[in-house]
């Protein structure tokens, strides 16, 4: 089965730029060094007891923030760019349909943040060593954050096949994210929950925030919980 041709295209220019393994040794080295502080931190603050637990939430809470947010830059003028060069209507006078440029445009777009990720996950281990942290959250969360950056990249599709200015769709899905990923989570705790006390209401909010889905992938919280 051949790659699709926009795909393909896509792929082809993110191998020959240096940014894209740049990206991957610049977040690998960033999230080590971070780590290695944390692991100093925690220790000074609390003992080693709960040093692993600080820093594989810090890690995975700072991975999401990467996943998401440069997911969405990612993809959200993707197809607006197209349109501001007056390209995009080129494309269907191929044999290309819209699924093949969407699907192209998601899957290419996805390599840098992909490779980032990549570079983040293995710093993830480390806590393990440091004790209190199991190894199945090693399976959990990096399904997490792959599932979260999916869903980030997906998310700028939309907003870039109606929008055009590249300022516009940057802006409409940050602010996006931040309402689905904070803004709805503390709504359904703090009002939801605690004040109109409807908690089943509250998780059916909760399950479409990607920081909902990660902190259940947490040893101290798995399952479909909203206390």
């Amino acid at each position: 089965m051949t790659l699709l041709p926009v795909m393909d295209r896509e792929l082809r220019l993110a191998a020959r730029s240096p940014r894209t393994y740049l990206a991957r040794f610049v977040a690998g080295a960033a999230a080590l060094a971070v780590a290695i502080y944390l692991v100093w931190l925690a220790k000074e603050l609390g003992g080693a007891t709960g040093a692993g637990v600080f820093v594989l939430r810090f890690a995975g809470y700072a991975a999401l923030a990467i996943c998401l947010f440069a997911g969405v830059n990612r993809t959200a003028d993707c197809l607006s760019s197209e349109k501001r060069q007056d390209t995009l209507g080129l494309l269907f006078l191929t044999h290309l349909k819209a699924r093949d440029v969407v699907l192209g445009k998601l899957l290419a777009h996805s390599t840098s943040v992909l490779v980032m990720l990549l570079g983040i996950v293995p710093i993830l281990a480390l806590p393990i060593l440091l004790g209190g942290v199991s190894a199945v959250e090693l399976v959990r969360i990096p399904v997490a954050l792959l599932n979260s950056l999916f869903f980030a990249l997906c998310s700028g599709l939309p907003v870039s096949s109606l929008l055009r200015r590249q300022s516009a769709t940057r802006t409409t899905v940050t602010a996006g994210m931040i309402i689905l990923t904070l803004a709805l989570p503390a709504v359904a705790l703090d009002v939801v929950q605690r004040i109109w006390l409807r908690p089943t209401l509250s998780l059916l909010l909760l399950l479409p925030s990607p920081l909902y889905t990660l902190e259940m992938s947490f040893s101290s919280a798995v399952g479909l919980s909203n206390n």
